[in-house]
């Protein structure tokens, strides 16, 4: 059975993936917007969330470049490369284009997101905002089930910090629905990883793992 100390984890894993249960017109609609590179694929990619913006108030935010040296450690050396990239950050996006194209990776983003922090670069009055809604707000909610349903496909591994809900919840359905529960998890947070960076092959509720060093594929 399931060792008593992955119990909670296992629970919460199961509430989530149950309570994001997608109806059949939200899967149509989710469909309908995948990266056609990222379905062709078959999830032969690495997904990356980078938390940045207003969560520095409760954890130090990690730049880009550690999310870049993880990745590196579990894509393959050959054939294409595909990282899926999730932030709210847009210059996150600039920085992950400029480093794909350096080390000859497919960094693939969400249009959904693309247009909701576009709309983030102009300011917005929180007075007004219930009555005046910046363009493709509509979309911000399918844009969080998209950028989960294709991060829960890449099979080569997920990379984010933990402090981070939306990574536990990525890593919960990566668990359960995803049928990942023995793929490769990458922490880079300081406050829930001892040394930077962590990987584990199965979720444990502390999110403590083997401790490896992408520059030397040790695992």
């Amino acid at each position: 059975g399931l060792p008593d100390d992955r119990t909670y984890f296992w629970w919460r894993a199961v509430a989530a993936a149950f309570m994001l249960r997608p109806n059949p017109d939200t899967l149509l609609l989710l469909e309908r917007n995948r990266d056609p590179l990222l379905r062709d694929s078959q999830g032969r990619c690495v997904a990356a969330y980078v938390r940045h913006g207003d969560k520095a108030v409760e954890m130090r935010l990690v730049p880009f470049s550690v999310y870049g040296s993880a990745a590196l450690a579990l894509l393959p050396g050959g054939g294409p490369r595909l990282l899926f990239l999730g932030t709210e950050d847009h210059r996150v996006l600039q920085e992950a284009a400029l480093w794909g194209r350096r080390e000859a990776v497919q960094v693939r983003v969400s249009n959904l997101s693309v247009s909701l922090l576009a709309d983030k670069l102009t300011a917005i009055n929180p007075h007004t905002l219930e009555s005046r809604l910046p363009p493709h707000r509509q979309w911000e909610y399918l844009s969080y089930l998209l950028h989960l349903q294709e991060a829960v496909s890449c099979r080569l591994g997920m990379v984010c910090t933990v402090p981070s809900n939306y990574c536990r919840l990525i890593d919960e359905l990566r668990t359960t629905v995803g049928a990942k529960a023995n793929g490769f998890f990458v922490d880079l947070s300081t406050e829930t990883c001892p040394k930077v960076p962590c990987v584990r092959r199965f979720a444990q509720p502390n999110f403590q793992g083997q401790v490896f060093d992408p520059a030397t594929r040790i695992w």
